[in-house]
């Protein structure tokens, strides 16, 4: 905890401040303000992002950090502290307005949280996922550009025979265009998908949802498995949209490895739907792949818990999705066992929920 006056002078550096920073608390009170601690460059670009988010100029100092406390807005971000020794340390950063018994403000109190380990988990967990991805993008282009040869192909031999037809010649060309779109996009996926991005931002959950489809729908078909969406209520939240992609994406994954073991085809399904229902909304996904045991199902959600053999499992992917939703979204996420019907067959399957609270339809 560190607490400032109303211009940013430190006047209180707890003991887990000094711990965490290196600095005792007599070099800091009445001498500095919390931009000791801080990049320069992230000062500057969250200037930058506030200024057009707020409409307003923000200056390149204190007023970066509580802009957002005296709006009266709910001000919670991730920064990289520097402790004195030099060390980056992200955290996440809550800053509130202390104020006296006329409700003025004579401060600002800043509860950081050290997040060191949450960050090494999310980069095991997407760099796992990033590997699985390119997989897939590699899969996606074998088509568009087995096309894109066999039109060059055709129009060449054509050539060569002088029996060129410009009409054939534009259709083809269409074609063409139309397939360097399409690897054009998988491209912007990937690129989206490892863009860093420390702000939440208004995003419709749907969106989110259907992004983190299209990045592991080819991983699924792969796998002979029958993807069945129905994402009839969407709501926007504010979020870290990468973040949630990527724990849908370890949901899924989670699902479709379950599934693979399984011989008959037409019975490996995956449902994703949503479900408002008195201000809430209901993200559900669930398989037909047996479900889980029940001596293990309150393990799932544990840091390096797993039951695949090392070689394909690391035991992060459920844990960094609770993270993710549970800690940053305002949301809970439960995992079940279900026995439901779907075309006059019963199937049992995991069955994860996650809610958002007071939630509003779009």
């Amino acid at each position: 905890m560190i607490s400032t006056d109303k211009n940013g002078i430190i006047q209180q550096f707890n003991k887990e401040a000094e711990k965490l920073l290196g600095y005792e608390a007599k070099e800091v009170i009445n001498i500095h303000t919390p931009e000791i601690f801080h990049l320069k460059s992230e000062i500057i670009l969250k200037a930058e992002y506030l200024s057009k988010e707020l409409n307003k100029k923000i200056q390149k100092g204190f007023e970066v950090f509580v802009e957002k406390t005296k709006l009266g807005l709910k001000n919670e971000n991730e920064w990289t502290y520097i402790s004195k020794k030099g060390e980056h340390i992200p955290v996440l950063l809550n800053i509130t307005a202390l104020k006296n018994k006329n409700d003025e403000t004579y401060g600002y109190l800043g509860i950081a949280q050290d997040i060191s380990q949450r960050k090494a988990l999310e980069s095991q967990s997407k760099l796992a996922s990033m590997g699985e991805m390119i997989g897939n993008i590699a899969h996606q282009w074998r088509q568009p550009l087995s096309m894109i040869s066999t039109i060059a192909s055709g129009i060449l031999v054509k050539n060569e025979l002088n029996i060129t037809d410009n009409v054939d010649v534009s259709s083809n060309m269409e074609k063409i265009i139309s397939q360097t779109k399409y690897l054009s996009n998988t491209i912007d996926d990937f690129r989206n998908f490892i863009k860093e991005n420390n702000d939440k931002e208004r995003i419709s959950l749907v969106n989110t949802i259907e992004k983190s489809l299209s990045i592991i729908k080819p991983s699924i078909s792969n796998n002979h498995i029958n993807l069945i969406v129905n994402l009839k209520d969407d709501i926007y939240i504010d979020g870290f949209e990468n973040q949630l992609i990527q724990a849908f994406i370890n949901i899924l994954n989670n699902a479709k490895d379950a599934l693979k073991e399984k011989t008959v085809d037409k019975d490996k399904l995956i449902f994703v739907e949503t479900q408002f229902i008195k201000d809430e909304l209901f993200l559900i996904i669930k398989d037909s792949a047996g479900g889980i045991k029940d001596d293990i199902i309150h393990k799932i959600f544990e840091p390096y818990f797993t039951t695949k053999h090392k070689s394909i499992g690391t035991g992060i992917g459920l844990s960094m999705a609770y993270q993710i939703i549970a800690e940053h979204h305002n949301a809970t996420i439960e995992v079940f066992n279900s026995t439901y019907e779907y075309n006059d067959k019963t199937h049992t399957g995991a069955y994860f929920q996650i809610t958002f609270k007071d939630a509003c339809l779009i």
